[in-house]
């Protein structure tokens, strides 16, 4: 009887458990969301490094009142932390977004890779029913939802520096990512009415299913390589080999021995130009930044990191966080002490560079850039468009001007609902001009048309091999 009656309560334990709702429709009420939203307000004014760089004190209060306002009695969390997204967005800051969320259950992806240009999209690509997703194709609609509708929501998942766009179109532009984070934003979507235009203008309509993320992948035309691709790639334009062109994805690894490469054989065979290709260069460590510039500026520079006077972000940063921001305390202390840098109250920690005397570049110099130009790659970019040492050539990058937050990221987690948020703790000042308006415009914008995009052309290496014959 005993037993009988224990596995009775195992099952209904089971039965109860099951008709819960699942983490991922976890329900918030209007009171726990209007203590998150006012806690991730008070944490961005006291505790983030540069809030109001690009939104006024003013305009971030009417937005988190109006979201605070139109909140409904109850709301599932995934359409919760879509409200946080585009708080979080508003301050345009590349580094503060909001962690990988468990919240969005299993996520179904449309077969299509798209271009983004504005508030509308085109498939670029298919990985399936190539004959019907042909390259060109505008999306008209998904599910109903109007895609010029659509695109300025998904453009909330993640804000590059500053309000021009660029990082937010690139992001959506790349590969899958339209289908990924349109999945973050629509989960309840696992089949697609698609309304699409072809280039003919003809209208057509049709359904496709939702691919799991395997399945999804077992379709992509790329296997992935077990080897891990160098970072650094440096080679001779296959056109024109007078362009020498250096290719860094990312400052990661140690580029030592890489640069070392190229530079040592630009000193021994003088190119007519080099090419330092930063586009879809995200960062990554900005002292493998400061060493490619000590190859190729003409003077001394300095970098100065530090917390914006009266931040206050301890008090918002949950354990892990804290963890992060004493390990960073103890490090620069550390720097002080070995003198490897300076720290004025007001300014922060003060780094001097100067150009390197051995297998120094001083011949002609140009860097492309695009909207994942961003972080590390912008300050490089900055320092050489600022000292006017290089020409710039591309779009403009999805990194600030004048400076960006970053090298620590504690993290700040929503009492209620959970969410994590990352969080910089510094403010990186690299400017020589006081003037930031967002972005890196670049010296000669490069406009590629749809079909250039479909044929996979190289504009921005075309102008260096007409500007260099």
């Amino acid at each position: 009887m005993l037993r009988i009656l224990k596995i009775d309560w195992i099952l209904t334990l089971l039965i109860i458990s099951a008709s819960l709702p699942s983490k991922s429709q976890d329900l918030l009420s209007r009171d726990e969301m209007a203590s998150d939203l006012e806690f991730l307000h008070e944490a961005l004014v006291n505790g983030h490094p540069n809030p109001f760089l690009y939104i006024t004190p003013d305009s971030l209060d009417r937005l988190f009142s109006s979201q605070i306002a139109s909140l409904p009695l109850v709301l599932p969390r995934l359409a919760f932390e879509s409200r946080v997204r585009a708080c979080v967005a508003s301050v345009h800051c590349i580094h503060t977004s909001i962690l990988k969320s468990k919240a969005t259950g299993v996520r179904r992806y449309m077969p299509i890779s798209v271009v983004v240009r504005g508030n509308r999209a085109w498939i670029i690509s298919s990985a399936e029913d190539a004959d019907i997703w042909k390259p060109g194709t505008e999306l008209m609609a998904i599910n109903g939802r109007k895609v010029s509708e659509v695109i300025p929501t998904l453009k909330s998942f993640q804000s590059g520096d500053g309000p021009s766009g660029s990082f937010e179109e690139e992001l959506l532009s790349q590969e899958y990512n339209f289908s990924a984070v349109y999945g973050r934003f629509f989960p309840e979507d696992t089949t697609f009415l698609i309304e699409a235009k072809t280039a003919g203008r003809k209208v057509f309509i049709r359904s496709i299913p939702g691919y799991t993320r395997a399945s999804f992948l077992a379709l992509s035309p790329t296997p992935k390589s077990k080897k891990k691709p160098s970072s650094y790639t440096f080679y001779r334009d296959s056109i024109n080999e007078s362009i020498a062109v250096l290719k860094i994805s990312a400052f990661l690894g140690n580029p030592a021995s890489d640069y070392r490469k190229c530079f040592k054989s630009l000193s021994k065979d003088s190119a007519q130009v080099l090419v330092i290709d930063l586009r879809g260069n995200l960062g990554g460590n900005i002292y493998y930044g400061d060493e490619l510039l000590s190859y190729v500026m003409e003077r001394p520079w300095k970098t100065y990191v530090g917390a914006r006077v009266g931040q206050k972000s301890w008090q918002y940063l949950d354990f892990t966080g804290k963890i992060k921001r004493v390990m960073t305390a103890a490090r620069y202390t550390g720097l002080v002490l070995m003198q490897q840098t300076r720290y004025k109250p007001g300014n922060g920690f003060q780094f001097s560079f100067t150009p390197r005397k051995r297998r120094h570049y001083d011949g002609p110099l140009v860097v492309l850039t695009d909207g994942f130009t961003a972080s590390t790659s912008t300050v490089v970019t900055s320092y050489l468009y600022h000292s006017q040492r290089a020409t710039i050539v591309g779009r403009p990058s999805g990194g600030g001007d004048c400076g960006n937050s970053g090298l620590s990221y504690p993290r700040v987690e929503l009492p209620t609902s959970k969410i994590l948020v990352r969080w910089p703790y510094f403010w990186i000042d690299y400017a020589e001009s006081q003037a930031c308006a967002g972005s890196i415009v670049p010296d000669f914008p490069i406009h590629y048309s749809l079909q250039d995009m479909i044929e996979g052309k190289d504009l921005d290496l075309d102008w260096v091999r007409v500007h260099y014959e």
